[in-house]
């Protein structure tokens, strides 16, 4: 018998038998034709009951995702040029990035460690997790929230940035967790580390001028500056009773208050580069305070410029020092 007969007879054979009889699955996906609203999906690709593959997410049963789509706003190139891995780019247009693979899994199931199956029928991190190796076999192993080596996102470094001892992250975010000695990160920036230094910016040839007082009249003459780091300062202390009979010595003095966790000490000097004429150096934040007293000469002019050094000694904070001078108060 030639096989157009055969074929033949193989038709009218089936067409007498009954409806249940008669049943086929062409494309081999487990579904039967007559239900099978995608009869040709490609060999290997996971359907629902219906015949629709579980990727398809336009509909097209083509099981390329969401290629209509792609097609539809204007795409013209190769449908699936090669993924690159670790560029953060959707390569080959298959929904993921960076070599990510897809499972496919049954609705409810797990899929490994802090992930599960979305209702899409593929493998999803749970929140603040990642599958940075692009293995779904050990689930999405990396906790984003604290990982500095993929902190927020697969990839992000938290690094060296300058003037710090460590670095970590924090909900996400790159943090700095401890700067160097005399460094502070006032700017709560993580690129450019603990950018203010509390160290001397200069030194007592750029001293800054603070108003002038006067050192044999009524105490509560002042004066007020607020500083951080370390910082030089001069000021003219002045005479103000010229008595050539009654002699009324000169006092000067100095306090400064420092911020929480940071150390300050208090120098006083007689010129730059000159005498030390006083020094505290109270450990904490406890405020600093310096002095001097002077006779008066009957009929001179016993004023006199002094330098005043804040000096830094240890701690990290940007609180600011606040620096206040008196003129004529006893001791």
């Amino acid at each position: 018998m030639s096989a157009v007969l055969k074929s033949a007879v193989l038709t009218l054979l089936l067409a007498c038998l009954p409806q249940a009889a008669r049943a086929t699955d062409l494309d081999g996906d487990g579904v039967d034709d007559s239900v099978d609203v995608c009869p040709n999906t490609p060999p290997g690709v996971l359907v629902d009951a219906q015949g629709r593959p579980r990727a398809d997410l336009d509909d097209d049963c083509d099981g390329d995702l969401d290629d209509f789509a792609i097609f539809q706003s204007g795409f013209t190139g190769p449908l699936s040029p090669p993924e690159v891995c670790h560029d953060g780019v959707d390569n080959d247009l298959d929904g993921l990035t960076d070599c990510q693979a897809v499972v496919y899994c049954p609705a409810g199931t797990a899929c490994g460690a802090h992930a599960a199956c979305a209702p899409s029928a593929t493998c999803e991190c749970d929140p603040g997790w990642e599958d940075c190796d692009a293995l779904y076999a050990n689930g999405c192993e990396v906790n984003t929230q604290t990982s500095p080596q993929h902190c927020g996102t697969c990839g992000v470094v938290c690094g060296a940035v300058p003037n710090t001892v460590s670095t970590a992250c924090v909900n996400g975010q790159c943090v700095i967790t401890a700067c160097a000695t005399g460094y502070a990160d006032c700017n709560a920036l993580f690129a450019d580390g603990c950018e203010t230094s509390l160290n001397d910016s200069s030194s007592c040839y750029a001293a800054a001028p603070l108003p002038s007082l006067f050192g044999d009249e009524d105490c509560e003459q002042f004066s007020s500056t607020d500083g951080r780091g370390g910082a030089w300062y001069r000021m003219w202390v002045n005479e103000g009773d010229w008595n050539a009979f009654v002699a009324h010595p000169l006092f000067f003095d100095a306090v400064l208050q420092p911020p929480t966790g940071v150390d300050y000490d208090l120098d006083l000097y007689d010129a730059c580069g000159g005498n030390l004429l006083d020094s505290s150096t109270l450990r904490g934040s406890q405020a600093e305070q310096v002095e001097f007293t002077w006779p008066d000469n009957l009929g001179g002019d016993d004023r006199r410029e002094l330098w005043i050094h804040v000096r830094y000694y240890s701690g990290s904070a940007c609180g600011l020092w606040n620096l206040a001078t008196y003129g004529g108060c006893a001791p």
